[in-house]
């Protein structure tokens, strides 16, 4: 299976970690260092934030058969719901 996670932090590197070897675990991170630290066999790590979107992280998404968010809250709070407000 082909997992998709936006946001591979604590949580969700457990997830991953836990998971990896039995599925191929695609995955989204802020900055381009976090990307290269969390790359692992079975593992693709794109760059995803406000200033950047890395190239085949449209296509990661699509090929995706499941898809986990893991983004945190900003300053303002969840993205999600200050949109609903």
């Amino acid at each position: 299976m082909n997992i998709m996670i936006f946001g591979l932090g604590y949580s969700a590197e457990y997830f991953a970690r836990t998971r990896g070897g039995a599925h191929d675990i695609v995955a989204t991170v802020t900055t381009r260092e976090k990307a290269d630290w969390l790359a692992a066999p079975n593992r693709r790590v794109f760059v995803f934030s406000p200033e950047a979107e890395d190239a085949g992280l449209r296509d990661a998404v699509y090929d995706a058969q499941a898809i986990v968010g893991s983004i945190p809250p900003d300053a303002e709070g969840d993205r999600k719901s200050t949109r609903l407000n």
